[in-house]
This record gives C-alpha cells, structure tokens and sequence, in this order.
C-alpha cells in the first residue's frame, strides 16, 4: 500500500488533517457524523450539522516511526463513559520501499449516542512541515477540515515551527473547517518559513485565495485547555464569495 495511492486527490477525499497529533482520535469523534457533538452540554443546545464530513483523518507526528509505534494492530485503544475506540484492522504503508505511515480502520462506539462509526485513519511518521510541503503542496491535496491544536511548539515539544502558520494557507488548502486553539500565534515566523521556495511561491500563489474566518463554537478540547487557551471550531468563507 503506497501513501500517494490513499491521498491521491483523484480519488477525492473529504480530508480532516491533524498535525502533531500523538495519539489523539477525538477529531474521528466529533467530525465524523454530520452533528457537531463534543460533550454532553452539546444535547441541549441547537447542534450544527455538517454539509460534509471526513471520509479520511490524516494524522501526523514526528514523534513514532515503524519501530516505536505503540498500538496493536486490532483491539480497544480508548474506554470512557461517552466513547470507545477500537482499531479493526492496521496495513503498512510505503513510499520508496519504506514504512512511512499506518492506515487504520477505526470503530468509535458513541456511548451518548448508542451508535457506531467505522472511520479511516492515515497516521504518517512525519514532520509537520516536511508533510505540508511534500504531500499536502506537492499533491495540492485539499484539506476539508483542519485541527491545529497542540502541534509541540512549546516550551516541551519538539517542533521548529508553530503550526498556526497553516492558516495562511486555508484558500490555497482550501479549507472549510479548522478546530484551533490559541496558542503558539506569537511565535510564527513568516520570514525563516517564506524562505523555503515551495511554502514561499505556494503563499504568494493565486490559488491560495483570500478568506474570512467565521467563529463557530467554542471547544474544551482536552485537560490542556485552561493552560492552552478554549479551542474553536471556526467556519471558512472564500472572500468575496
């Protein structure tokens, strides 16, 4: 199984990409149904439905590679009183002869919502920005929903850059969604990051179109958010349109 065969944009994916991810699935949670439901207040209010949802979650992270990865090819990854992952089936994935990636069929038992979802999974042992400029740019993939929450910019990680600098990208992406928190904003570094040629003429291309940005809701993502910031599901609208 070849990693440009799972992203192709021929085979026209509705893509949610999670850089620096580790092993968070609650984006395969709460994206994948066509009601915005995460956590139990959301049962009381009017819910957003979705015109779209992922039909394929990329996740990726530096951190794991094929000799560290720390999950069973089958089995119960995450139990709590609202939700249960269990991964049904992990393939390799290549690219040059080499393992760079698994693709996982996930089922994620919504205990709230006594129903279940089986979802698709590219985890790729990646860097974040080698994974923008190599897969996402060369490919011209778009990229639905993004969530650009936690992606190790911190004083603890181990990233170069902060990924916020993916929101000048969302009409070259063209992105509909994006869950992002607050942090990590003071420290994009658009002069070191626009001298690398393939960010920089994809910046100034005319494909990454203009757009405005539309607060939807606001997200305790995780235990990290009194620390972090609230995250938020923000809308994206192409300028003009």
């Amino acid at each position: 199984m070849n990693i440009t065969e799972i992203i192709n944009p021929k085979n026209r994916n509705v893509i949610a990409w999670y850089p620096s991810s580790g092993l968070d699935f609650r984006d395969l949670l709460v994206l994948g149904q066509k009601k915005f439901i995460y956590d139990n207040n959301a049962f009381a209010n009017e819910l957003l439905e979705f015109e779209i949802i992922p039909d394929l979650f990329i996740h990726n992270d530096s951190a794991y590679n094929v000799d560290n990865w720390p999950l069973l090819n089958s089995g119960i990854v995450f139990s709590d009183d609202d939700s249960e992952y269990a991964i049904l089936s992990t393939n390799n994935v290549f690219d040059d002869d080499r393992v760079v990636a698994k693709y996982l069929s996930i089922r994620i038992d919504h205990k709230l919502l006594n129903k279940s979802t089986n979802q698709k999974l590219l985890f790729v042992f990646s860097d974040n920005l080698l994974f923008f400029t190599d897969y996402v740019l060369k490919l011209n993939l778009t990229i639905d929903f993004l969530i650009n929450i936690r992606d190790g910019f911190s004083e603890n990680g181990g990233a170069d850059y902060s990924m916020k600098f993916l929101e000048f990208f969302l009409g070259k992406m063209n992105t509909k969604f994006i869950i992002s928190d607050n942090f990590g904003r003071e420290y994009i570094e658009n002069e070191d990051l626009l001298s690398n040629k393939v960010i920089r003429e994809a910046f100034h291309s005319t494909s990454n179109h203009h757009v405005v940005l539309q607060g939807v809701k606001e997200i305790n993502w995780s235990e990290f958010g009194v620390f972090q910031g609230d995250a938020f599901l923000i809308k994206i609208h192409r300028f003009g349109s």
